[in-house]
């Protein structure tokens, strides 16, 4: 093996803020109302209807057994 060759030094710019950050929120292209108007009324009534099928079923899970789930996971109490 050769002699080790290390990287030669370089400046770092120095990182400082110019103007301040600030988030800005847009409207989207198509207003909420206008894309819930836009789902075909037959798509919501079966979804509806299988929602319904699925928990006369007893396939879903409360919202309280989610949480006490999630704490669970985490580790919180």
């Amino acid at each position: 093996m050769g002699k080790i060759k290390p990287y030669k030094e370089q400046d770092s710019p120095k990182q400082t803020a110019q103007e301040p950050m600030m988030a800005t929120y847009h409207q989207s292209a198509i207003p909420m109302d206008d894309f819930i108007n836009s789902i075909p009324r037959d798509a919501l009534v079966e979804a509806l209807l299988f929602a319904l099928e699925e928990n006369k079923a007893g396939h879903c899970i409360s919202n309280s057994q989610i949480e006490s789930m999630i704490n669970e996971r985490m580790g919180w109490k």
